[in-house]
């Protein structure tokens, strides 16, 4: 059983560094980081003797926008063109930390009776955690993105917002949105929401990119959608009703009254709550905020505990 590890980064090389050191330490699996030129270019030369491959891109990534899902695919795209032979992909971002030791991750996998771990839910089922307004406004509308500089000058759209379907998102940039005139959800294709990071079989993998390069006119509409990296995999995936899927991705991340939905910084204090055994990976780590953590964490991580 082969693992590979996607790894998503656009800052903190030196995390970055002791994230892929951590990995390759109990793994021999692939480790690819893709990785956010357009913010800063990565010196490769700090993961040296690691083995790991870097891709770095130089379109730009946007908050809320289907470009957060672009590193992803054409990495996961790129394993499969260089005849990588891994079972499962690990998607993580540069951020992510294991707190348990990465053999017994990969056991876990091993073992496991599912074929993804993939928090998800129906956007407009009773259950769903997400109020239904913004369930509806994220993904049945769609949206045209105006340069940043315009995101002010949005709230002087809040009176049409309140008499008509036009809707406004300053959150991501400045997004201005009208009801989809034909959303591709119905009763047998469901809207399901879901977390950006997951763990996948390889079957789960082949069929998002199938999605990707066959089934344009459901990209394109997603690709018109709001935060389309909390919804997209999980529509494809659940949909096809092909796997059978964890409603859990075993990562850990607080993202509780954060602004803009940031996941929290992380410290000593959250150490026993991410090592009770529901997690295998944890973010967000920061540089200052985050170091006594990860000393603790790898305590555990390369003792075995």
């Amino acid at each position: 059983m082969r693992v590979a590890y996607l790894v998503q980064s656009h800052a903190h090389p030196a995390l970055l560094a002791r994230l892929v050191r951590t990995l390759r330490a109990g793994s021999d699996g692939t480790i690819l980081v893709v990785h956010d030129a357009c913010r800063a270019r990565l010196d490769e030369s700090i993961l040296a003797g690691t083995g790991a491959r870097v891709v770095q891109r130089t379109t730009p990534v946007l908050r809320g926008d289907f470009s957060m899902l672009d590193p992803y695919l054409e990495g996961a795209a790129r394993l499969l063109a260089d005849g990588d032979r891994f079972d499962w992909l690990v998607y993580l971002s540069g951020q992510d930390y294991p707190v348990r030791p990465v053999p017994a991750i990969e056991a876990g996998l091993a073992a496991s009776a599912f074929d993804g771990y993939l928090a998800h839910w129906d956007v407009e089922a009773p259950g769903s955690p997400w109020p239904p307004q913004r369930a509806h406004r994220r993904y049945r509308y769609q949206y045209l993105r105006l340069p940043s500089a315009f995101a002010p000058s949005l709230a002087l759209l809040h009176p049409l917002e309140a008499v008509t379907p036009l809707h406004c998102y300053r959150t991501y940039g400045a997004l201005v949105g009208w009801p989809a005139r034909r959303p591709p959800f119905s009763a047998t294709f469901r809207c399901y929401g879901t977390w950006m990071w997951q763990s996948l079989r390889r079957p789960c993998v082949e069929v998002l990119l199938e999605v990707l390069a066959t089934n344009r006119s459901l990209v394109a509409y997603y690709r018109r959608t709001v935060v389309p990296d909390e919804s997209f995999v999980a529509t494809v995936l659940v949909n096809s009703g092909r796997f059978r899927l964890a409603n859990d991705n075993r990562r850990f991340a607080d993202t509780a009254e954060q602004p803009g939905g940031h996941a929290r910084a992380l410290g000593t204090d959250d150490f026993e709550r991410l090592t009770d055994g529901s997690f295998d990976f944890a973010r967000k780590v920061e540089p200052g905020k985050s170091d006594e953590l990860l000393d603790a964490l790898d305590r555990r991580v390369h003792g075995g505990v």
